[in-house]
C-alpha cells in the first residue's frame, strides 16, 4: 500500500504573499487594536465585508485570535521602534 502524501504547509511568509492588500490592511489595523467597527470606518466598508477580509486573512495565516495576529506582526515587523 502507498503511503499518503501530505504536502507541505507554507512557511508564515509565503502565507502572507497570499493575502490581498485589502485582507493585509485589516489584520494591520486588528493587529493595531483596532475593532471591526472601527475598522469599517476608517477603511470606508461594511463590518460585514471587514468581517470577510478579516476571516479570509486569518484563515491564510493560520491564524485564530488576535493576540495570534499580535504575535504574527510583531514576527514580521509591522510595529516601528521609538
Amino acid at each position: 500500500m502507498a503511503a499518503k502524501v501530505i504536502p507541505a504547509e507554507p512557511d508564515a511568509r509565503s502565507r502572507a504573499e497570499l493575502l490581498s492588500e485589502r485582507e493585509e490592511r485589516v489584520v494591520r489595523l486588528v493587529a493595531e487594536g483596532f475593532c471591526n467597527k472601527e475598522i469599517s470606518t476608517q477603511l470606508g466598508l461594511s463590518i460585514k465585508t471587514v468581517e470577510t477580509y478579516r476571516a479570509r486573512a486569518f484563515e491564510k495565516l493560520g491564524l485564530r485570535s488576535r493576540a495570534a495576529v499580535f504575535r504574527h506582526a510583531m514576527a514580521e515587523g509591522w510595529f516601528a521602534e521609538h
